[in-house]
């Protein structure tokens, strides 16, 4: 079972994606920025992360930013990045997060369907082991 640390400052998505990959066998964990999640990375270690972009105190730049410059294991973990879309983030963020420090980038509002399928992708594509 992986285990996911969800991070996004509006608590019903949070919730919701909580419940919907709880429902699909996945632990998870929540934090409502990345000042929060920086904090929980330091204290445990995760199969992946999703995090919002836009966020209070810390943003998912940022804290994406923190987590790669750890050692590995840690500074490796896969990303899924999840934006509002066009309002808050434009192809060359996104392009750039992807090569910088996403391993994917999921736009709101997304469907539970596309949101497995994204989480599927990263942790069979990435260097993860059970």
């Amino acid at each position: 079972m992986a285990k996911i640390l969800i991070v996004d400052d509006v608590d019903y998505i949070r919730k919701s994606i909580t419940k919907v990959l709880g429902d699909n066998g996945f632990e998870c964990e929540m934090c409502k920025n990345g000042k929060e999640a920086v904090e929980r990375v330091q204290e445990n270690g995760y199969d992946l992360i999703i995090t919002d972009m836009m966020m209070p105190e810390m943003d998912g730049f940022e804290f994406m930013e923190f987590l790669r410059s750890l050692p590995a294991p840690k500074g490796k973990t896969p990303v899924l990045a999840i934006s509002g879309g066009s309002k808050t983030i434009n192809s060359e963020m996104a392009l750039s997060m992807v090569n910088e420090n996403a391993n994917a980038i999921l736009q709101k509002p997304f469907g539970k369907d596309d949101l497995l399928k994204s989480i599927h992708r990263v942790l069979n594509t990435s260097d993860l082991q059970e």
